[in-house]
């Protein structure tokens, strides 16, 4: 993916890959790369499973019930991410949006 910023002459464009894990598991992703640099997914957000498991003990349940990647929304992780990177606020934003995309599996039973 890549993400362009203009603004006048100071127009940057940014190139994220991400690479899945040999495991096929659609939540994995084991190597993320901004501009040909490794980056951590977790200084830009966390990958869960936001809907928890069942509830009902009369029920075996396996897998995620809503395997999400929720976005970081304070200012110090941003601030940290931005001077780690040296990306601007509004690539830091596109790259959330991208994680939150290719990492949102919702109900799965893969792993099990």
């Amino acid at each position: 993916m890549k993400i362009t910023n203009r603004k006048g002459e100071n127009a940057t464009e940014i190139t994220l890959d991400m690479v899945h894990g040999r495991s096929a598991l659609p939540c994995e992703i084991i190597e993320c790369y901004l501009n040909g640099n490794y980056f951590d997914q977790d200084d830009f957000g966390q990958s869960y499973d936001k809907g928890g498991y069942c509830d009902s003990e009369d029920i075996m349940c396996y897998g995620c019930v809503n395997r999400v990647f929720e976005s970081y929304e304070d200012e110090e992780h941003k601030n940290e991410a931005m001077a780690k990177y040296g990306i601007t606020e509004n690539e830091y934003y596109k790259i959330q949006d991208h994680l939150e995309s290719e990492l949102y599996v919702g109900e799965c039973g893969w792993c099990v």
